[in-house]
């Protein structure tokens, strides 16, 4: 991982396969705009991303962007939009 919002807790977590390890927000409003920069060695195709909430008394996930860049900062810090995910409430 290269960076992460100070918002965030415990940001190894999200590479790590641990169920009891977890990353959280310290703040949650919509106003907060947290980031998480992810080098990854290698060339990868991304054919999946999972996000899940664990933590039964937290708040749901909200809406999140995933962008991509060849290199690290990208050139004129131009990211390449990769895509939107909405979590579904699941009851």
């Amino acid at each position: 991982m290269l960076y992460a919002s100070k918002g965030l807790v415990n940001k190894g977590a999200v590479l790590s396969s641990n169920d009891e390890n977890y990353m959280t927000v310290t703040q949650c409003n919509a106003q907060n705009k947290e980031e998480i920069v992810i080098n990854l060695s290698d060339d990868v195709k991304i054919d999946t991303i999972l996000v899940s909430n664990r933590e039964d008394f937290s708040s749901p996930l909200g809406k999140m962007s995933f962008h991509g860049s060849i290199d690290y900062p990208p050139v004129d810090d131009n990211w390449t939009f990769l895509g939107t995910l909405q979590p579904e409430l699941s009851l």
